[in-house]
């Protein structure tokens, strides 16, 4: 088990002509960054930190969608605050929101954010929308980690993506020696039934059992229309909800 500091030292090398490459934030932007370094709206000025990028001896990285910055908008919790226009990563090792200013890299904990969304680049209205853990139950406690809202309707669903560090003296998945560790990254899909939310199971056999007296139906549906669990779970419990 990695302690704390080890985990906090985890950081993907980026190097100045990377962060170069990156589009460079507008005037506004930098207004929206400078009101978020700044404190105001109930945001504690000692939660933004500088990320001074480092090598370390690291395979991967532990971003959600990778190690460039997204465009995407945030809404703080305290007094749900919105900022836009925002160059984003997410770090889901570490929980944070990592932004891109001019060069420089700047840290904010995702526990003080209550919604985020990130464009797709190739599909402008294709937009991902993440919202905080913090309003469900996950094991009878209340986490506060982001979540990518897959479906929302009467049963629910949700993405956290989760990293962990392999060690570098061998990698399974790989099947071959290391000598750096590796992030790897995999996905938890969760339904929410009342207020909790469930780890969706892995079998396409034990997910049809969540659909109770319905089961019949939706494997029927599935079979028509050609669908796989869990990889279309999202429309099959939109068809789901319409019983």
């Amino acid at each position: 088990m990695l302690n704390k500091l080890t985990l906090l030292t985890i950081v993907v090398f980026i190097s100045t002509a990377e962060l170069k490459s990156q589009d460079k934030n507008t005037g506004s932007d930098l207004r929206n960054y400078n009101l978020l370094d700044q404190g105001r709206n109930g945001l504690n000025v000692y939660d933004m930190m500088r990320v001074t990028p480092y090598q370390t001896e690291v395979n991967g990285d532990a971003f959600y969608e990778g190690k460039d910055f997204i465009k995407g908008s945030i809404t703080l919790n305290a007094n749900e605050t919105f900022y836009d226009n925002l160059q984003i990563r997410y770090n889901v090792q570490l929980n944070t929101l990592e932004f891109l200013v001019d060069t420089q890299i700047k840290s904010l904990d995702a526990k003080l954010v209550k919604k985020m969304i990130l464009q797709n680049t190739s599909d402008l209205s294709n937009q991902k929308v993440f919202i905080n853990a913090k309003s469900f139950l996950i094991g009878n406690k209340n986490e506060e980690f982001l979540l990518e809202v897959l479906y929302e309707g009467k049963t629910s669903l949700y993405k956290r993506r989760v990293a962990s560090v392999l060690k570098g003296h061998y990698i399974p998945q790989l099947g071959a020696e290391s000598q750096n560790n590796t992030i790897v990254k995999k996905d938890v899909i969760y339904y929410k039934k009342d207020n909790q939310l469930i780890e969706l199971p892995k079998k396409s056999k034990e997910i049809f059992k969540i659909f109770g007296n319905q089961q019949v139906r939706v494997k029927e549906y599935c079979d028509k229309n050609k669908l796989k669990l869990p990889r279309d779970i999202a429309t099959v419990v939109s068809y789901f909800d319409t019983l």
